[in-house]
């Protein structure tokens, strides 16, 4: 990685760009944070970080206004719930980055394109998240005190599987499975949506496991998967056994809280490679 003096933070919602914002603090970088409007709240970073709300369809603006800081390097945090095009709005550069596309593609597709053009046409540096939260990035093997039962092992191999298959077509990182039955699979709604929707199609029996990872051809600049204290929080409500993260490849927030409620809660907490399920 490049050295960096000053960075911008795109922020989406959650806790993610907070953290973010200051990791990269402690690290000896000037943080500037670009909020999302109606996606990020610039109250959690105010009078911390200078902080600017842009509007996802302003991309000549918000270019504009990060240059005003004389910043290239940027990175993308927080979750984003994507607009329709009416709440889009986008100006004649939103609309020549994204083309006729936009709604034709997947998350990470979408992503891709954003970032090639601010590389290649802008001569900003977008930056993985985990180049800045590496204790975040959890590695392989029992992240807490419990141990998946022998049920979980087999649900979390069907979860890989399922995942895998899915990845071609973009869809999510998610997925829950209860003793090989999938109750369901992350799509547009977000891991929180889909939690809340298993809770209500969980059967008798051993309970179900929350297995999340990213694609195996996801850029990991921009969405790596995440869980935090609130999805152990939704995943203990949904009656869930534990939960399954990718190692290396997604983001444990507020790692030392959500370790130690999962294990309050009971539930398993674990990271696994993709190799685990040769």
């Amino acid at each position: 990685m490049p050295q960096i003096e000053r960075l911008g933070v795109i922020a989406g919602s959650g806790d993610l760009p907070l953290e973010l914002a200051e990791a990269a603090t402690r690290q000896g970088i000037d943080v500037h944070v670009f909020v999302l409007r109606d996606q990020g709240d610039p109250a959690a970073y105010e009078g911390r970080f200078p902080t600017v709300t842009i509007r996802i369809g302003g991309a000549a603006e918000a270019m504009a206004l990060v240059r005003a800081q004389g910043i290239r390097d940027i990175v993308f945090a927080g979750g984003v719930r994507r607009p329709s095009l009416k709440e889009l709005m986008p100006d004649a550069t939103a609309t020549k980055i994204l083309g006729r596309g936009l709604f034709r593609q997947g998350d990470d597709g979408l992503l891709r394109t954003v970032i090639r053009h601010l590389e290649e046409r802008e001569d900003f540096r977008v930056h993985s998240i985990g180049a800045f939260l590496t204790e975040q990035k959890p590695s392989e093997g029992r992240l807490g005190s419990i141990d998946p039962p022998g049920h979980a092992q087999a649900d979390i191999q069907r979860g890989i599987a399922i995942l895998d298959a899915l990845a071609p077509q973009d869809v999510g990182q998610a997925v829950v499975i209860q003793d090989g039955l999938v109750l369901g699979i992350e799509a547009i709604e977000g891991t929180e949506a889909l939690l809340a929707r298993c809770a209500t199609l969980r059967r008798d029996g051993p309970a179900a496991t929350l297995v999340k990872l990213s694609k195996p051809m996801q850029t990991d600049r921009a969405d790596l998967p995440a869980i935090g204290p609130d999805t152990i929080e939704q995943a203990k409500a949904a009656g869930l056994a534990g939960i399954a993260v990718e190692a290396d490849r997604s983001l444990i927030i507020s790692r030392d809280e959500t370790i130690r409620r999962a294990d309050e809660a009971g539930l398993f907490l674990i990271a696994i490679r993709r190799d685990d399920s040769e």
